[in-house]
């Protein structure tokens, strides 16, 4: 059984081989292989049937590891632990039907499920000869932290009431907009109005003068036929 001290003593230093290879050191990835191989294998192997397919992920696996080493951090838990989650991300499709326990710190026992030779030396030269060295400017860098899982919901969240509040105003507009354009629209319909009736008016008052003055030449033409020898009155 081992202790308690000498597990954690174990982490410590899977942690130590992680900070090298997020330093470019494959020969620190090579002992992490020699560590977590078996391992990895056995709890890859519940999920992976085919030796071929089980290879591959194993591979792929490690490679993910060599890449993204700069974004471990001791505040997610063991190095292993980081690294057994990438068994899911590496995993075909068609085989993602059983899921990892959430924690695999009690690294499984090489069980050999399926009866499964140990992981090779020629896997372990594929997966070292498969590992670019990251250029020193990069290796150098600090590494981003994972941003925490609430992150893209609240940005998805601002967003949405970002989104709202434009809809909201975008309609707001619009409706001042429709209004303004009523308003001028009765406007130019009143001065229309007004415009008919004025010249109505002017029509109406044109026709009474001209009735007005009719009836003034009829009384002269009467007044001069009673009176005959009568001057016609001056205007």
């Amino acid at each position: 059984m081992i202790s308690h001290s000498a597990n954690d003593s174990a982490q410590t230093h899977d942690a130590q081989l992680l900070a090298r290879v997020a330093q470019g050191e494959k020969d620190a990835l090579g002992e992490l292989y020699d560590r977590w191989s078996l391992p990895l294998q056995t709890l890859a192997a519940t999920r992976v049937k085919d030796p071929a397919q089980l290879e591959d992920v194993l591979h792929n696996t490690f490679i993910t590891v060599w890449e993204k080493a700069g974004n471990f951090a001791p505040t997610q838990g063991s190095a292993y632990d980081w690294a057994a989650t990438w068994i899911n991300a590496n995993t075909p499709a068609a085989n993602a039907t059983v899921s990892l326990p959430q924690s695999t710190s009690a690294r499984p026992q090489p069980a050999a499920p399926l009866d499964l030779p140990p992981p090779s030396a020629a896997l372990r030269a594929r997966i070292l000869n498969s590992a670019v060295p990251l250029p020193a400017e990069v290796r150098h860098l600090l590494p981003f932290p994972t941003p925490p899982a609430w992150l893209g919901w609240g940005f998805a969240a601002v967003f949405s009431l970002a989104a709202i509040f434009f809809a909201a105003k975008s309609f707001n507009v619009r409706n001042e907009l429709q209004a303004a354009l009523e308003s001028e629209r009765m406007t130019r319909l009143e001065a229309g109005t007004l415009k008919n009736v004025l010249e109505a008016e002017r029509i109406l008052s044109r026709a009474q003068l001209e009735r007005l003055l009719a009836a003034d030449r009829l009384n002269a033409e009467l007044r001069a036929q009673l009176n005959p020898g009568a001057q016609p009155a001056p205007r």
